[in-house]
């Protein structure tokens, strides 16, 4: 059953100018649902790539932000546990 996802305007242009791409390319008309089907199996097959290149750009923090991030940190004196750390923090 097809379901309606919202795109932004400028990546529905990006879509549209590949759409074309694919079609001059290839001589073959292709629906967007179907170009956005063979972009998911692309990434699917390549999700390792997928997640090294695009997800996970990861920059660490300034020295600055980090130092703001330690000084915040207090210790309450209580021992934690791993096996009783779920019900420490939430509760039963």
């Amino acid at each position: 059953m097809p379901t309606t996802v919202k795109i932004d305007p400028e990546f529905k242009k990006e879509i549209d100018k590949l759409q074309a791409k694919v079609t001059m390319k290839t001589g073959e008309k292709i629906t967007q649902q179907e170009l956005l089907v063979r972009i998911l199996q692309f990434v699917i097959r390549n999700e390792e790539e997928f997640f090294k290149n695009f997800i996970f750009e990861w920059q660490p923090l300034p020295d600055s932000e980090w130092e703001k991030i330690k000084a915040s940190i207090t210790d309450f004196g209580k021992i934690t546990k791993e096996s009783t750390i779920d019900t420490e923090l939430y509760g039963d």
